[in-house]
């Protein structure tokens, strides 16, 4: 266990280290681009001052180093310039020490001498002094680039122009030691520009490509040798760390057209500790995180021991789960029925009601005829009443009829009578127009309360899993949706239909709202015109007959039928305003309710096949449960192991741990800390006074590979 565990905390510390190069560029496995065509922008300066700003940024030293290597094809070193920087210092003179060669002060007139001991004496005057020399030594960081073309070696100089997939091999070596011969951990960071016009689908095993000045740049990282010094360091776990990866380079690939590539800079650093990590080895919390780790592990334990008896209760319930089944399988059966007789109800209702708009509307129409004709004739009447001395005897007749003519009178009664009924069919109507959308409301309420069912209350939350569920464009999602939504694929069914369903009615529900409402004064209108119909032609069939009994004294009251003629000639105007009033409606009415009912009659047809399908969800969830009765057996007997080999984990194998992690956690932490501080005495490679602070990196340039270029 012991061995283990100390495996475990030596992965953890690697882990640590790889964070570093990882953190400078945000990695996370591999990364691939797409290419878009855009003009390059980028140049050196600007590749170096990217890679970097990925680096962080140094402290303030005495003396900051840059080695510049300018690498052959193959990475072997061509030729290399060193630049030092000194920092501003109040002695008079500026003490230094370095090998190089050709020492060449950049920017001010400040001369240097050597002095017996080979030390480089500087003039002060109070600036940073710049100066740059070349050397013949070695790098610590050695660098092998390969090249392939459709899975073939091939040389840069060969691979320039080719078209192609393409693969690009950076190797690192690190051979840096501090003077007590410790390995010094090196971050290495590699841009490569591959220019968009001749490079596509990039992808690198160890970094990832970016757009930098609307450019695409590779960048790779590494961290050479850290493996092979944390194995010999942390030997207890040797076998461990022999399969962890840790990468000594990096691997690009790439579909090239007229292989180009314009720039590629590789820059190396030891300075660790810009990277803020050292926090990462605090220990003072470890035993408050061991107790919590030991806490967590004791309510696993327990946990498990509640599952165990939650399962019994599961079990329990799945005789019942079973029995509500078959009640809901029964129950879908009669829904079903009931919608298939609703939709019967339905298609009645609906061919009632044409039928009876229709006649509605050839009544109006009759009545309109009828109502003119009244108009006319009482105007007509009207006219005569001063010639009505002369015509009594005539007008008795009219009044009274004969076998063939019934006469004023009787035709009065008839007017009457119709008027009634056509009153009484109107309200009907109009009540049996006004209840429809209550009618399609309580259907809507229905639906949604069957929804309940699978746990939705509200028809914001119907339409917030409908439009999720309708967003759905494959198999795949289909299936992720469904777990996040709870449902199955039978309730995925049964929710759109239901969906579907609503929205129909809902729909004919807002159509007839307005038809309503936007008609209402007209409903209104026509209601109390067929009112004072109703009323003013039982008026007129009382005033005929009175009229009638009354000609004989016609004589003596001639004066008075007068003005009663001249009044019933406006009433009787009224009378035909209001009827052709009332055939308007009656015609509008059957234009918007023929189409309402016919959405009506459709929706109630979509309700019948949701019914359907729900019956046969139901059937399937009834024919589940047996699965699911067995499922629960097997997750009882599951249970029941899990909360064994908890225990059995916790007593043998967390608390030995919590025991013996202090005393094993130093040891690996101490080996970080070790290299890190050997980083930090690595401060130059050209040379550099004792009591000088001093920083370096490294800057490799690879070749451009063109095809004008003469390699």
């Amino acid at each position: 266990m012991k061995r283990i565990f100390r495996n475990g905390l030596s992965l953890f510390l690697v882990m640590a280290l790889v964070a570093v190069g990882t953190s400078v560029i945000g990695l996370a496995g591999n990364g691939a681009n797409k290419a878009v065509a855009k003009e390059t922008t980028i140049t050196e300066k600007d590749m170096g001052s990217m890679l970097s700003s990925k680096m962080g940024k140094s402290k303030n030293t005495a003396k900051e180093e840059s080695v510049f290597v300018e690498m052959n094809s193959d990475g072997s070193p061509e030729k290399i310039t060193v630049s030092d920087t000194l920092g501003i210092s109040d002695k008079k003179v500026i003490k230094d020490r370095s090998e190089l060669n050709n020492i060449e002060n950049l920017y001010g007139d400040e001369k240097f001498k050597k002095d017996d001991e080979g030390n480089l004496i500087w003039e002060n005057k109070g600036k940073k002094i710049s100066y740059q020399g070349t050397t013949t030594k070695k790098p610590p960081i050695e660098i092998e680039i390969k090249y392939t073309l459709d899975g073939k070696a091939i040389t840069p100089e060969e691979l320039a122009g080719k078209s192609g997939h393409v693969t690009i091999e950076y190797n690192f070596k690190n051979t840096a030691k501090t003077s007590k011969d410790d390995f010094v951990p090196f971050v290495t960071l590699t841009g490569i520009l591959l220019n968009e016009e001749h490079f596509d689908n990039i992808e690198i095993d160890n970094g990832r490509t970016i757009n930098y000045n609307e450019a695409n740049i590779v960048v790779g990282f590494a961290l050479p040798g850290l493996k092979n010094a944390l194995m010999k360091d942390l030997k207890s776990s040797k076998d461990l760390l022999k399969d962890a990866t840790i990468p000594e380079g990096f691997k690009v690939e790439a579909d090239a057209t007229d292989c180009q590539i314009d720039m590629a800079l590789t820059i190396a650093t030891c300075d660790l500790g810009n990277f803020d990590i050292k926090d990462a080895f605090d220990m003072s919390d470890i035993e408050g995180s061991m107790k919590k780790l030991q806490n967590g592990a004791d309510q696993l334990v327990n946990g498990l021991g509640s599952l165990n008896d939650g399962v019994g209760k599961l079990s329990d319930g799945a005789g019942q789960l079973k029995d509500g089944a078959f009640k809901l399988y029964d129950g879908s059966g009669k829904l079903n029925k009931g919608m298939k007789s609703y939709e019967s109800g339905i298609n009645k209702f609906d061919k009632a009601l044409v039928s009876s708009l229709k006649k509605v509307k050839k009544g109006t129409k009759s009545l309109v005829n009828g109502s003119k004709q009244v108009s006319d004739g009482a105007k007509n009447v009207d006219k005569g009443a001063g010639q009505l001395a002369e015509g009594i005897d005539k007008v008795s007749e009219g009044l009274s009829g004969d076998d063939k003519n019934p006469g004023l009178v009787k035709g009065s009664k008839q007017l009457a009578q119709g008027a009634d009924q056509a009153n009484d069919g109107v309200i009907s109507l109009v009540d049996a127009l006004q209840s429809s959308p209550e009618m399609i409301q309580e259907q809507i309420d229905d639906i949604m309360d069957k929804l309940s069912n699978y746990g939705i209350s509200s028809r914001a939350q119907l339409n917030h899993i409908a439009n999720k569920l309708l967003s759905i464009k494959n198999g795949d999602e289909l299936e992720e949706t469904l777990a996040e939504l709870g449902l199955g694929i039978d309730e995925y069914h049964a929710v759109l239909n239901a969906y579907y369903s609503v929205e129909t009615l809902d729909k004919v529900k807002e159509a007839l709202e307005q038809a309503i409402d936007g008609k209402s004064g007209q409903i209104t209108a026509l209601l109390a015109g067929m009112s004072n119909l109703k009323s003013g032609s039982a008026d007129l069939s009382d005033g005929l007959t009175q009229l009638n009994e009354g000609v004989k004294q016609l004589d003596s009251g001639s004066d008075e039928l007068y003005k009663g003629t001249g009044k019933l000639s406006d009433g009787a105007e009224q009378v035909y305003l209001g009827v052709v009033k009332l055939a308007d409606a009656a015609e509008l009415f059957e234009s918007k309710i023929g189409k309402a009912t016919s959405k009506l009659e459709k929706g109630s047809k979509k309700l019948v096949n949701a019914t359907t399908d729900f019956r046969e969800g139901a059937s399937k969830i009834y024919n589940a449960t047996d699965e699911f009765n067995k499922g629960i057996l097997t997750l009882g007997d599951g249970a029941t192991k899990l909360e064994k080999g908890a225990t059995t984990l916790n007593d043998s194998g967390i608390k030995k741990i919590t025991k013996l992690f202090g005393k094993d956690a130093k040891e690996g932490i101490d080996a970080i800390k070790k290299m890190l501080k050997a980083g930090e005495r690595y401060k130059t490679f050209s040379g550099c006074s004792k009591d000088m602070s001093g920083k370096v990196k490294f800057i490799f340039k690879a070749k451009e590979m063109t095809v004008e270029e003469d390699w």
